[in-house]
């Protein structure tokens, strides 16, 4: 009985105390201090200091994202209290606090309609200068003349200022047009940036207990899928007797609302949100099929067709600078590797605006060794391409995506760099070379056609001409065919392959070259087709 009447007492006394909580809470707000950012979603970090009394305390950490994933939430603390509960809640009456870049916008748009008001009220005085002028064009009286020069005068006093209100008008017209331009374009941005104020704000409730008066630090992590990466590659190759540079880069948004400002942010090829619980397969059972018995005929029924519910400026200043001697660097970044994935974290804490648009940031830089192939089938395509091939590329862990190639400093397109389908040789195609010039034709003088008995023999030749233009040895490799006979009455022979690697099974030639700068070579391709002379052929 006594125990029951002590249990019952601590059980009043404990929801004083959180009843008293609860009327009083200490709101605290936090500063973020690390993110990791995945392809899609982010861990953050945040960091919050509170001063509490004894006894049960409700701490809440406010201005936190809304789409907190909640079962994703951390909280750990440091100081002399115990963490008894958390909880995270979305607040939608409280309106989000306009960052940085917002108020920058909202001073621009009020500065822009300021000088906008200026230009119009100059408008307005020159317009009533130009009245006051026209309303005085009368010279001399009714009764006397004007003398010629007089007259002369007052004709270019006219001109003159009736010319400079002109010029001055379509001047500031011009100015004003510019200025509604830089003030539609901000107005836009500002609709899109108020349209995410009216989102709620999250939450964190964490309840504590202190035997005394505390100062304590909450440490909150969670996850937030509006927020991401995606890489992309640079592929330079400045000639082909170096290795490649790899340019890792890394498109990153986030839609957070708030801006990650000189803080560490890790760029994870790993993945937020997924399940980690390893497949099962469960049986699959196979029996007959069981036939159900004929079902009556029902007399037709007329259905009317129901009707379907709707369905739901920046303005740059001119910057006069002096040449540097030294080309710029891009930042490095610490990269770490774990057996599932890799981790990026620049050296230089760089400001992610938390408004969606995208940024571009340099994660790392590679030179690999490439060997360099040109290749080329004449037959299709008379230029020649080069081919970068790079052997263990696997330490390099990338992950697919496309690639931008640039050849001897200039754009030569884009591609698609899918590690995952490649072998031991990663081939890279950094585009045409008009340096190889590659010619193709056939020789009409030496094509004939021959009856030997009942057969039909036609000979056919082709020259291919390759030559070197460039102010190094190059290797490459040439393609080109001749016919595949599917039938047995049907005979191809080869009469002249220039040295050519034969396929017979599919025709194919290969030539594997080297040329020297300025060398040239002739490849000949020479063939003949027999078949009966009373049939025809499809070549």
């Amino acid at each position: 009985m006594i125990m029951k009447k002590v249990f019952l007492f601590i059980l009043l006394i404990s929801a004083f105390y959180y009843a008293k909580a609860e009327e009083n809470p200490i709101k605290v707000n936090s500063e973020i201090k690390k993110v990791t950012l995945f392809q899609r979603g982010a861990q953050i970090q945040r960091t919050a200091y509170f001063r509490a009394g004894s006894g049960a305390q409700k701490i809440i950490i406010e201005d936190l994202p809304y789409n907190v994933l909640a079962n994703s939430l951390q909280v750990k603390g440091k100081g002399n209290f115990s963490i008894l509960s958390i909880n995270f809640s979305k607040n939608y009456l409280k309106k989000k606090e306009e960052i940085a870049a917002i108020k920058e916008l909202k001073d621009s748009l009020e500065m822009l309609n300021r000088l906008k008001n200026t230009k119009n009220t100059k408008v307005q005085n020159l317009n009533k200068e130009e009245t006051i002028l026209m309303a005085n064009q009368k010279i001399g009286g009714d009764q006397s003349g004007i003398d010629v020069n007089t007259l002369k005068n007052a004709m270019n006093f006219f001109r003159q200022k009736l010319s400079e209100i002109n010029s001055e008008k379509l001047e500031i017209q011009r100015e004003l047009r510019d200025i509604q331009e830089n003030i539609n374009r901000i107005q836009k941005q500002l609709n899109n940036s108020n349209a995410r104020k009216q989102e709620p704000t999250g939450e964190v409730y964490v309840n504590i207990m202190a035997k005394s008066a505390v100062k304590g630090q909450l440490t909150v992590d969670f996850i937030v899928m509006n927020a991401g990466w995606t890489p992309i590659y640079d592929l330079r190759a400045t000639t082909i007797n170096k290795p490649v540079t790899l340019t890792y880069k890394a498109n990153i948004y986030q839609r957070t609302g708030n801006n990650w400002e000189g803080i560490p942010v890790t760029i994870s090829t790993g993945k937020a949100n997924i399940s980690n619980t390893q497949p099962k397969l469960d049986p699959v059972y196979v029996s007959f099929k069981s036939i159900p018995p004929p079902r009556k005929q029902a007399a037709p029924k007329t259905f009317q067709k129901r009707k379907q519910a709707p369905q739901e400026q920046v303005m740059y200043d001119k910057i006069e600078f002096e040449e540097t001697v030294k080309e710029a660097k891009y930042v490095k970044s610490e990269v770490s590797t774990s057996q599932i994935h890799t981790e990026f974290t620049p050296e230089i804490h760089q400001t992610i605006y938390g408004n969606g648009n995208t940024q571009t940031i340099h994660l790392t830089e590679y030179e690999i060794d490439a060997d360099y192939t040109y290749y080329c089938v004449p037959k299709k395509d008379k230029d020649a391409f080069l081919l970068a091939r790079i052997t263990k590329w696997e330490k390099y862990n990338l992950v697919p995506a496309k690639t931008n190639l640039f050849f001897e400093g200039k754009y030569v397109g884009n591609s698609y760099l899918d590690p995952s389908r490649a072998s031991d040789t990663l081939e890279v195609s950094l585009g045409r070379d008009q340096n190889i010039v590659v010619q193709r034709e056939k020789l009409k003088d030496f094509e004939s056609d021959q009856f030997i008995g009942r057969n039909q023999r036609n000979t056919h030749e082709v020259n291919i001409t390759i030559k070197n233009n460039k102010q190094e040895e190059v290797k490459l490799i040439v393609q080109d065919q001749i016919p595949v006979s599917t039938n047995e009455d049907i005979e191809v022979k080869p009469i002249r392959l220039s040295r050519a690697r034969h396929n017979k099974g599919s025709g194919l030639l290969v030539w594997d070259m080297k040329l020297k700068p300025g060398e040239k070579e002739d490849l000949k391709i020479k063939f003949s087709i027999e078949y009966p002379k009373k049939k025809e052929i499809n070549f």
